[in-house]
């Protein structure tokens, strides 16, 4: 049934894009890239790039192909199309070729329907350590999906009340890649309230919600699916098809965020800041781990290429969970038994064993790193509790050179069940620089990265990189 939908979803876009000229804006980028490692392939030549790079090998070539399409707007009510693709290959021990992108957007004013694999926007020139998002970040090949949704949508557009807008997408992803649970679905909603204090200054806050759901288990058998809809989607405890876990707390897999940001502009600089607060469950909706959660600040300076031209710092918290417990109340046998709703694992799930991962990648911060059985599948993430610091800088040396530095150094203590004592430790750098000839469509760069610590095995590598822009 869920492939069905996304068929024919893509195939509405594809019948309103030939019913249209082909109007707008195309590029077409090729890149190519060479990596090397003494060992492994250190964090920072891994991770976020939407998992084209495989982190079992120090050797290894890539190369892609990028072709996007942003179409006119056409039609009385500002219809517009937008499509895109991208392949990649990787050559080295484990050579494969695959399509990392694959997606069209129907745009109707303020509204969109998206069918497709896409990925999200590069937040912060690339230097966050999650894109932005505890969730979301670009560290994970994107999922096919169904999405709609709507940004700047403003109720009251004249009065007293014209300084609130919301923006909101409501997707439904399909999870194609090799799981312990096959074939389930990822329920996606979002809604966020914007609130423009001043014309300089505006408060953004945001629910974000996810639920896996439906699929074949070879421990529960198949799921419910599409009969236990509803239930899914507003967070209801399961039915009697439901397995026991999910009667006695809530239908599927359903974790999400509150999200906080401050937005402020001024001529010369921007200034970001934010914090994401997750909850597995309602101990966690309703903050008894309310220290656990990732946020930080980007600053922004809008000169043309100054020396330094922006600065990320963030911080990730992950150690609470809600407390060490997660037993019932004390009863007549044991009146002293200890009591709590926490053990809250984040990103774990004791049916949908896989986790919050896509092709054996974390979806969202990459510091949470699956481990991955003897068939190549994923069984979740052995450490959920753990804290990092991160901090991302980049400037201009010249009109054409562009530098950039990244440090992250992070501590990893296992789980409430099987904790890592002493912790585990991982500092990670990495250095680059790019070079970018007047009036030529071709770009060259080169990265440094080095790994230290005991969490994962020290590693020093570099990476060669060439773009070339078509159109």
């Amino acid at each position: 049934m869920k492939p069905i939908i996304l068929s024919f979803c893509l195939l509405l876009l594809f019948r309103l894009l030939s019913a249209q000229p082909l109007s707008g804006q195309s590029s077409v980028s090729l890149q190519s890239n060479f990596l090397f490692s003494d060992k492994q392939l250190p964090f920072w030549l891994e991770v976020n790039r939407l998992g084209t790079v495989s982190n079992k090998h120090g050797a290894q070539q890539l190369w892609g192909i990028d072709w996007q399409h942003r179409g006119n707007p056409f039609g009385k009510r500002g219809f517009s199309i937008d499509f895109g693709a991208s392949l990649n290959g990787r050559t080295g021990n484990e050579p494969s070729v695959f399509a990392t992108e694959y997606w069209g957007k129907f745009y109707a004013r303020k509204a969109y329907l998206l069918a497709g694999a896409q990925s999200d926007p590069v937040y912060a020139e690339g230097l966050s350590l999650s894109n932005g998002d505890l969730f979301q970040s670009r560290n994970a090949r994107p999922l096919p999906r169904v999405e709609f949704g709507a940004s700047d949508v403003t109720p009251f557009p004249s009065g007293g009340a014209s300084f609130f807008s919301f923006d909101f997408k409501y997707a439904e992803h399909f999870l194609i890649d090799d799981r312990i649970v096959s074939h389930p679905g990822l329920h996606h909603k979002w809604i966020r309230f914007n609130f423009k204090i001043t014309p300089e200054l505006t408060f953004r806050t945001a629910l974000d919600h996810w639920v896996f759901w439906d699929g074949y288990s070879s421990e529960y058998g198949d799921l419910p699916g599409f009969n236990y809809y509803w239930k899914y989607v507003r967070g209801k405890e399961g039915g009697d098809e439901s397995p026991e876990t999910d009667q006695n707390n809530v239908a599927g897999n359903q974790l999400g965020q509150y999200v906080f940001q401050l937005n402020y502009h001024q001529d010369g600089y921007c200034l970001d800041i934010y914090w994401h607060h997750l909850f597995e469950d309602r101990s966690g909706m309703e903050w008894d781990n309310a220290e656990d959660g990732y946020g930080g600040l980007a600053l922004t300076w809008l000169k043309e290429t100054p020396l330094l031209k922006l600065i990320v710092m963030e911080y990730v918290h992950t150690m609470d969970q809600s407390g060490a417990f997660h037993l019932d109340k004390p009863n007549p046998e044991n009146p002293a038994r200890p009591t709590g709703r926490g053990r809250d694992n984040y990103f774990n799930n004791s049916v949908y064993r896989s986790g919050f991962v896509a092709y054996n990648r974390m979806m969202g911060l990459p510091l949470f790193v699956p481990t991955i059985n003897e068939d190549g599948v994923s069984v979740g993430f052995a450490s959920t509790r753990l804290w990092g610091i991160h901090s991302g800088f980049s400037g201009y040396f010249s009109e054409q050179v562009q530098w950039t530095g990244m440090m992250t150094w992070s501590r990893y203590f296992g789980n409430y069940g099987s904790r890592i004592s002493p912790s585990q430790k991982l500092f990670s750098l990495a250095v680059s620089c790019q070079y970018q000839p007047k009036q030529k469509p071709i770009s060259y760069s080169v990265r440094m990265a080095a790994d230290l610590g005991d969490y994962e095995e020290p590693s020093l590598g570099v990476e060669f990189s060439l773009r070339y822009q078509l159109k």
